[in-house]
């Protein structure tokens, strides 16, 4: 059930002028459970590169901010998240981050 759960994630973004002067946004967990790791990465690439959160864990309602340099060649990129509770993961493609700062997942 939980991995229907979370197959059925619904992710909320943002927009922001729609000449944004970086790639830098907001994550909201509003999820239920807490996330131990994001990996953003440009889309369809095959290396996620590091966790973002490090060692930081991002509950249910909290927010973590995340900095990209500025680099419109970029704009579009995937993200993964892993939960806590069951290392169960979930992936998201496509998002242009020159055009959106807040990224909410419910």
């Amino acid at each position: 059930m939980r991995k229907t759960m979370l197959a059925l994630a619904t992710l909320l973004a943002t927009s922001t002028a729609a000449i944004a002067q970086d790639a830098n946004f907001t994550l909201s967990n509003m999820t239920g459970y807490s996330i131990v790791e994001v990996y953003v990465s440009p889309s369809k690439q095959k290396n996620w590169g590091p966790d973002r959160l490090g060692n930081y864990t991002l509950e249910h309602g909290g927010w973590y901010k995340l900095s990209f340099p500025q680099d419109r060649s970029q704009c579009v990129q995937d993200m993964k998240v892993v939960f806590g509770d069951d290392k169960s993961e979930v992936t998201w493609e496509g998002f242009n981050l020159c055009e959106i700062d807040k990224i909410r997942l419910k």
